[in-house]
């Protein structure tokens, strides 16, 4: 639902640039319209989210003991083989390992592969 709230609201500023990019007044009137009716849609899902019981009731981020630990800094090289990954903050931090890309592996939940 918080992704539809962002969603109607990125189509109102799109909207709001082809509004201002425009003369045509067939086109305004158009556009218009979807303006006003982005300024309604977003209500609505904020509206349901709140009567879920806001945004601490159903989207608390998950405790990290409940979270895949090993994989929340590791880069997965899904490259060819042989081909280095692009230097970046994800091969220079610390924090964070490459590994090689395996479809095949399992993995735990909390844990490494088993």
């Amino acid at each position: 639902m918080v992704a539809n709230v962002t969603a109607e609201g990125s189509g109102r500023v799109l909207a709001t640039r082809l509004y201002n990019m425009t003369n045509d007044p067939g086109m305004k009137d158009i556009v218009s319209f979807l303006i006003a009716r982005d300024t309604m849609d977003p209500q609505q899902w904020l509206t349901a989210i709140e009567d879920m019981g806001g945004l601490n009731a159903f989207l608390p981020v998950p405790t990290p003991s409940r979270v895949y630990q090993d994989v929340s800094y590791a880069f997965i090289n899904c490259f060819v083989e042989g081909i280095e990954p692009a230097r970046g903050r994800w091969r220079m931090d610390r924090r964070w390992t490459a590994r090689e890309s395996s479809p095949w592996s399992p993995v735990r939940r909390g844990g490494a592969a088993e």
